[in-house]
């Protein structure tokens, strides 16, 4: 087995370039528009933070009643729990605004966050089938730890 840290920064720009729809936003701000609805969300306030089986993202979003800070959180599971493949998500509110916005766009808010935490899993993968050149590699499973989002790959057969 190989283990690949990637650092929290790394999954920090790479969750920012998918909040941005795919593009370096050069404005901090993107507006999001579904059914008639919009929502703002804040670039520059994007932060993240790990801790020993969790991942914490937070970002402030506006909705019509101003400025609401979200907190996405995603346990990915301890170093050696049975299933590291397998992740469960929610989102921390503190106030009725937020959780109107939690309730409308909060899916949709996870679900981005979580192809950009995909998107380097995924690259980390890649980097370990270009090392082994032709030998087959698998993800066997991720998790966090308080520096770095730990990927474990397996090799051989």
């Amino acid at each position: 087995m190989q283990r690949l840290s990637i650092d929290r920064d790394d999954i920090l720009e790479r969750v920012r370039l998918r909040l941005g729809g795919g593009k370096v936003q050069r404005d901090p701000r993107v507006v999001w528009e579904d059914q008639g609805e919009a929502l703002l969300l804040r670039l520059d306030t994007l932060s993240m933070s790990l801790k020993t089986g969790w991942l914490l993202c937070q970002i402030t979003a506006e909705a019509g009643e101003g400025a609401q800070l979200l907190q996405l959180v995603y346990f990915l599971g301890k170093d050696g729990d049975a299933d590291g493949s397998a992740a469960a998500a929610t989102i921390h509110v503190t106030s009725p605004a937020a959780a109107a916005i939690a309730d409308r766009w909060g899916a949709d808010l996870q679900r981005v966050v979580w192809d950009g935490v995909l998107d380097v899993i995924e690259g980390a993968v890649t980097h370990a089938s270009n090392q082994r050149r032709g030998q087959p590699v698998a993800l066997e499973g991720f998790t966090c730890s308080e520096r770095a989002l730990l990927v474990d790959i397996a090799e051989g057969n």
